[in-house]
């Protein structure tokens, strides 16, 4: 295990492993969730400054928890709720993040339904873990949340930010109870049509964010979706 100093806090990752590296690599030295540089930052924040209630943070696959650490240095007084399937990926998230003020990991995954899920491991480093609806094997069992449940774990927030990374489970997350997306100003989502051909499992995210209205911006392996109808001045 080896450990690096972020924004003055111990973060641990797995000595010669390439998901956590690459995680830490996109999160921290690309920047990959920055949005500083999009003409839409301005009306995002401007949204944020009006609300009385502290941001709600969503982290779907949070993985170690890079993604956690980022979003807490660039909003404090954010609510985060981070949720990871993996128990070794859990573990470190849980341990990178404890003690900070404001932050819920779960261990579980987001889907459309509440109820049991499986997680496979389609050998694709620490960060590939997959879940999915129906076991194939003999995979263990995950608890699935919607994004409702885990919005009620902080009642006295306001939805901000939903950030999706959840290897292809999009197709799943977003088969029926999408309305969750008209609440939240900001979706950030990596698709993964790249890593399952033929699958068309960007198509369910694709066909929600169509019946919005929506700015959607590419930026490396994200997709920012910026909420026209929150982000207009009232």
């Amino acid at each position: 295990m080896s450990t690096i100093k972020i924004n003055g806090r111990d973060f641990h990752f797995r000595d010669e492993c390439l998901g956590d590296k690459g995680a830490i690599s996109q999160v921290f030295s690309r920047q990959d969730y920055d949005f500083s540089h999009m003409r839409q930052a301005l009306p995002l924040l401007a949204y944020l400054d009006r609300q009385k209630r502290p941001p709600l943070i969503i982290d779907a696959g949070a993985h170690i928890g890079a993604s956690v650490v980022w979003f807490k240095g660039q909003f404090p007084t954010a609510r985060i709720v981070a949720v990871e399937p993996e128990p070794e990926n859990f573990a470190l998230l849980a341990q990178n993040t404890m003690g900070m003020e404001g932050v819920s990991t779960v261990q579980g995954a987001v889907a459309s339904y509440n109820g049991t899920g499986y997680l496979q491991d389609p050998q694709r480093e620490t960060w590939g873990f997959r879940v999915a609806p129906t076991q194939a094997e003999d995979e263990p069992a995950v608890k699935m949340h919607t994004m409702r449940r885990l919005m009620a774990m902080e009642p006295d927030a306001t939805p901000f930010i939903a950030k999706v990374d959840i290897e292809g489970g999009e197709a799943e997350l977003f088969a029926r109870n999408s309305a969750w997306l008209a609440d939240f100003p900001l979706t950030i989502i990596e698709l993964h049509d790249w890593l399952l051909p033929g699958q068309a499992s960007s198509r369910n995210f694709l066909l929600a964010v169509a019946l919005g209205n929506f700015d959607v911006v590419l930026s490396n392996e994200n997709i920012f979706c910026f909420n026209n109808e929150l982000l207009r001045a009232k």
